[in-house]
């Protein structure tokens, strides 16, 4: 199975010159956590929710998204794939860059996102296969015995 095969193709992107409180709201109106960030056409960068999130504060139990342009904020060194790279790959690049997902490309072109949920999704629907042959890992539970250490106080008002 190819990137291609499992990929969203209804991606929206951002320009490096949007506003960080534009793109949250989008972000929320349309449930995802990743934008890529567009350029001329040409990628750019991402942005994540948690990208706009530690720059925000939180106030009375509101959200205040600072002013921001999205080129402040994003990740300019991405971690793509081509949309013929196998679904092994795009999970070793996510798992070997601690991310949550990973732009598809063509020709320096945007095809594609291929999230965590969709790699969940994927395995979510192969449940059935998954019934009748092993799993392709394994699981192993480890126990560390740790020291017991002291609780510090954070300075977090209670």
């Amino acid at each position: 199975m190819d990137a291609q095969s499992t990929m969203t193709r209804e991606v929206f992107t951002v320009d490096p010159h949007h506003l960080l409180g534009f793109v949250w709201s989008l972000m929320s109106k349309h449930h995802v956590r990743h934008i890529p960030v567009v350029e001329n056409g040409k990628l750019v960068g991402i942005l994540s929710d948690r990208d706009i999130l530690v720059r925000s504060s939180m106030d009375g139990g509101l959200l205040f998204v600072p002013t921001m342009r999205v080129e402040n904020a994003m990740t300019r060194n991405l971690v793509t794939c081509r949309k013929d790279a196998s679904i092994g790959a795009v999970c070793d690049a996510m798992l070997a860059n601690t991310i949550d997902c990973v732009p598809i490309v063509e020709n320096d072109n945007l095809v594609g996102l291929i999230t965590s949920t969709d790699l969940i999704r994927l395995l979510r629907g192969n449940e059935e296969i998954w019934m009748t042959k092993p799993l392709p890992f394994t699981f192993k539970v480890t126990r560390e015995d740790f020291e017991e250490v002291p609780q510090v106080a954070l300075g977090i008002p209670g």
